[in-house]
């Protein structure tokens, strides 16, 4: 099943979806990101019924996300995500630069976590979670998207990986590679050319501009559930009778045609 929303609430939903300054500094990053959310954020809550769904089927059902399995929300914002992957059963996490984004989320949902943090440098042990996601960070939204900013997030992303565990990347992309001045519509190509380097992209998902990539680890692949296991092999052919059998076959019809044929008198 598809689930579309009936128009993006903005042109490309997540923490990139604002207008970034071109070029912005740290710092300058954490204040435009800071007033964003202290003026009320991306107003998700507005279509959060189509959010939802969305989260059930292009993401939870069609990357077999399971419940209890933790995940890391990279670049969370106010958590609206974040708490979405929760009320569906996940153990979610939260983690974002601005501090302000972390305090909103932390009100809004007090029963789960979030951590001032940065994307690239994230703050947590290594293989501590079965699920690493992104929506719409705004290093993607980036014209040079391979920079050694991007290269930092997908190998932190990585590295933050359980075996079985999986990188899910959600963008808003017209895949042309054109775009605004502030966000770039990167190809499909070229948003798994970074993040093939670190993980092995499995399975992607298109729906209209949005686009979801699942990448696991190529030593410890994700193991997928019943449901959404692949099809079992055919079985194999029947083998071809070895040449005494079939020598043997005709010499029995040839003796029964025979009997059966009149007999000259």
């Amino acid at each position: 099943m598809t689930v579309e929303p009936d128009r993006p609430v903005d042109d490309a939903p997540g923490t990139a979806s604002v207008e970034t300054p071109p070029g912005a500094g740290r710092s300058e990053l954490v204040e435009h990101y800071d007033r964003q959310y202290a003026g009320g954020g991306f107003g998700y809550e507005r279509q959060r019924e189509t959010w939802v769904a969305w989260v059930a089927h292009h993401y939870i059902r069609e990357f077999d996300l399971r419940p209890d399995e933790r995940l890391l929300d990279v670049g969370c914002g106010d958590g609206f995500w974040t708490a979405l992957f929760a009320e569906a059963g996940l153990a979610a996490t939260g983690v974002d630069l601005s501090p302000v984004g972390i305090e909103t989320a932390r009100r809004a949902h007090p029963g789960v976590e979030f951590v001032v943090g940065d994307a690239e440098n994230l703050p947590f042990p290594d293989e501590s979670f079965n699920v690493v996601f992104c929506r719409a960070i705004s290093h993607l939204s980036r014209h040079d998207l391979f920079t050694d900013a991007s290269t930092r997030l997908v190998a932190g992303m990585a590295r933050l990986l359980r075996p079985g565990g999986l990188i899910l990347i959600s963008f808003y992309t017209q895949r042309d590679g054109g775009g605004t001045p502030e966000h770039a519509w990167h190809r499909l190509s070229d948003l798994l050319k970074l993040v093939e380097p670190v993980a092995d992209p499995f399975h992607v998902d298109v729906v209209g501009h949005y686009v979801q990539i699942g990448a696991q680890r190529r030593d410890a692949p994700r193991r997928r559930s019943r449901s959404r296991a692949a099809p079992a092999p055919l079985p194999e052919p029947a083998a071809t009778p070895a040449p005494t059998t079939a020598r043997r076959v005709r010499r029995i019809l040839g003796r029964a045609r025979r009997a059966l044929s009149p007999r000259r008198t």
